[in-house]
């Protein structure tokens, strides 16, 4: 017992999404990954649970009640310490994708997507944000991660399954 009070809490990933089938089945695949998970139905419930302290990292759909995705990561920009953002969707256009990116998220992917792609991106993100706490500093999506960066559509994730 005493080994776990000493060791840091798991990083938070908080999900917002509308779909409550896809909020449980993303905190399966994330407690499975070894985060500590959040879920929420709107962008405005994660920010009224104080929730962009809490999460090192965050999925969301871009489409959600009243305030969109992209609408909470615009939030989120102007915030001194913020957590990494995954956007997704089910109708994902070049030009959402480029509205994402230009915010500073690290990922956008059109639903269906591959999980291992998405835990990729989790880790990314993750360690993004603690980067940002050592230093302090803002985490947009530097150039030299900018070619990095790309809509990952449902396209079958050849790469990842040969490496691993």
């Amino acid at each position: 017992m005493t080994d776990r009070a000493e060791s840091p809490p798991p990083p938070a990933v908080c999900v917002v999404d509308d779909d409550r089938s896809v909020r449980v089945a993303l905190e399966r695949l994330l407690i499975g990954g070894g985060w500590s998970v959040r879920t929420f139905a709107s962008a405005e419930e994660f920010l009224e649970a104080d929730a962009p302290m809490k999460c090192a990292c965050v999925v969301a759909d871009v489409h959600l009640g009243k305030m969109s995705g992209l609408e909470l990561q615009e939030i989120l920009a102007t915030q001194p310490r913020r957590p990494a953002m995954i956007l997704t969707s089910g109708l994902a256009e070049e030009e959402m994708a480029a509205d994402a990116r230009r915010l500073g998220a690290i990922a956008f992917f059109r639903k269906p997507f591959d999980a291992d792609r998405l835990i990729d991106a989790v880790t990314q993100g993750i360690a993004m944000n603690k980067d940002q706490s050592l230093s302090d500093e803002a985490h947009p999506v530097s150039t030299s991660r900018a070619s990095e960066w790309a809509l990952v559509a449902n396209a079958p994730a050849q790469a990842e399954s040969s490496a691993r």
